[in-house]
Order: C-alpha cells, then structure tokens, then sequence
C-alpha cells in the first residue's frame, strides 16, 4: 500500500476500501502483549514496567502504563497506518511522520502547548518471540507483530509509539465549566493554530503529507449526501439537505472556499481532546490526538468543531 499524497488521486471505491480496512485492522494487543512489546523496545533490563489500563481510541489502541514510576501513552497505529509507514518509499511521508513533525513543532517553547512527544527506542536489541521490535529509521518507532480485531490478519505487523502522558483530566470529565476555562480553551486553540501555521509555512514535506483526503474534512461535506436517507425524521433530512445544498451553492460552485486559506490543522479540538490539569481552576495541561489532522480551511474547520461540541454538549444536559 502507498499513501495517496494528493486527494484528488483518490476515488470513492478505494476510500470505501480503505475505511473497511481500517475496521479489520484495528489492533487488539492484549496487556501482555503490550507489556512484551515495551520490554522489547522501550525498557531496559531490570526497569519497572506496568499495564495500566486500556484507553479509548477510535482506530488505533491505547493503554496507559508506567515505566519506573513514570506514566506514557503506548500508541499501537491501526494497521493501514502501519502499512503506509512500512511501505513508504525513498523519502515519501505517511501520516505517523506527519504526527511525528506536529507534536515536536508545537512542542517548541516559543508556542506554549504541550502535547504528546514520542519516546525514544532504547538501543539495545532484544529477542522476546513473535513481539520482537525492529526499531525505526528516526529511532522514535517500532514494528510488532500484534493481534488485530480480523482474525484471518492476526498478527499483523503494526507500528508502535511510546508517548509522553499529559497529566490531567479530559475536559469532557469536569462537573462544569466557566466561561473562564471555555475562554481559556479558545486562547489555547490560538496557539495551536499559530504553531501549525508555522509549521505549514516552513515544512513542505508535512503539507505534502497533509494533503490528503479525509471524510470528517469540511471540505469534504457534500460526501454525506448518502447519509442523509437514514435519517428517519423528514424535517430533519429536509433541513440537512438545505445546508448541503446551500454548501455546494455557495461554496463550491460559488467558488466562495478558493478564498479560504489553508493549512495544516489539529481537526478535533473538543472537550475529550482538552487536558485540564484539575477540576478546580480551569487550567489547560495540553491537548492531545492529533489523528484527523490534514490541510484544511484555517480557523474554520478547528473553531466549528469546538463550537460544535459544545453546543452539543449543551443540549445533552
């Protein structure tokens, strides 16, 4: 598999494709396996590793652990992002380097955001069965063997990352919210759009990589068309219809969204991506899951779905 560089290069089949694979390819390592694995590639002898717990994740897998006291995020990459990265060719980027560059350029002082920097590899090489790690090129990677939810897959080689664990609680988790600590969450995502932009202006290689098609992309809304016949509700279909018509009236025939700058943006800025340090003052830790990032409207997509969900959020309670 190659990853398409240009959206335009992708037909609606292939996208079919690649989203089905993605449901058979999402791994489900055990916490022995993850164990096995950080023993392989992450630790040295007589270090002190435990498997925490298993963390929500929509296509890849996640468990919380600590090593010697010290608590990371080990990312297993669902396996079409796994096979893109192993399968590259020369120096063509995939979406795990495009992550990669992110988190270490929002990660620079000079933005104030912290997220989740990968981990290095220790050096040494060591044999532990079928979860035996080839560590990575850049040394901040490593390819097992590991289940995923196909059986007729299993084991399946798929990318692993450890990443630094951003203390804190996710927004999504607070009692309530001030218009402070919302305020507070709007001044965060600014700086995060600053870092990015920078990073879209002197990175050719992570546009390159960014641009590519992504089916939650706002650019990208006139693909729910098929939707909108399972919506049981005539009203509502009727009224979603209205939006998408309006959409490719004014935007895209219109021509309205060449006016539109693009870059490189974060894409799921909500309350379950928001790390508060506490429940208490309202304090932002960081901002984590940067796996629908892309080249999108700046400030539009980012600002439309904090609003989004909030709004939401709203009416749920």
């Amino acid at each position: 598999m190659s990853q398409p560089s240009n959206e335009t290069k992708t037909s609606s089949s292939s996208l079919a494709s690649d989203e089905e694979m993605r449901k058979l390819l999402k791994p489900s390592p055990s916490a022995d396996d993850i164990l096995k694995v950080l023993r392989s590639s992450y630790c040295n002898d007589g270090d002190d590793v435990k498997v925490s717990k298993q963390l929500e994740s929509y296509d890849d897998c996640n468990y919380l652990v600590e090593i010697n006291n010290t608590k990371y995020i080990v990312k297993v990459h669902n396996g079409v992002e796994s096979g893109y990265y192993t399968n590259k060719k020369n120096d063509d980027g995939c979406h795990i380097d495009l992550m990669k560059k992110i988190f270490r350029h929002l990660n620079k002082p000079e933005f104030k955001v912290k997220t989740s920097l990968p981990m290095p590899t220790t050096n040494v090489s060591k044999k532990d069965g079928e979860h035996s790690g080839a560590s990575t090129e850049d040394g901040f990677s490593s390819i097992h063997k590991l289940p995923v939810v196909s059986a007729s897959h299993s084991p399946h080689q798929l990318v692993v990352q450890l990443l630094e664990y951003i203390e804190g609680i996710p927004m999504s988790s607070c009692r309530s919210l001030s218009i402070e600590t919302i305020a507070s969450a709007g001044i965060y995502l600014g700086r995060v759009c600053v870092a990015l932009d920078d990073l879209t202006n002197n990175d050719e290689q992570a546009c390159k990589i960014a641009n590519h098609y992504h089916a939650w992309d706002g650019k990208n809304t006139l693909d729910i068309r098929k939707f909108v016949q399972y919506i049981d509700k005539q009203d509502r279909r009727e009224m979603v219809q209205s939006v998408l018509d309006k959409f490719e009236t004014t935007l895209v025939k219109g021509g309205a969204s060449e006016q539109f700058r693009k870059g490189i943006l974060q894409s799921d800025f909500n309350d379950a991506n928001i790390i508060m340090k506490n429940d208490i003052n309202g304090e932002i830790a960081g901002v984590i899951d940067f796996g629908d990032s892309t080249l999108r409207y700046v400030y539009c997509n980012d600002t439309s779905v904090a609003n989004t969900v909030n709004l939401m959020e709203s009416l749920s309670n």
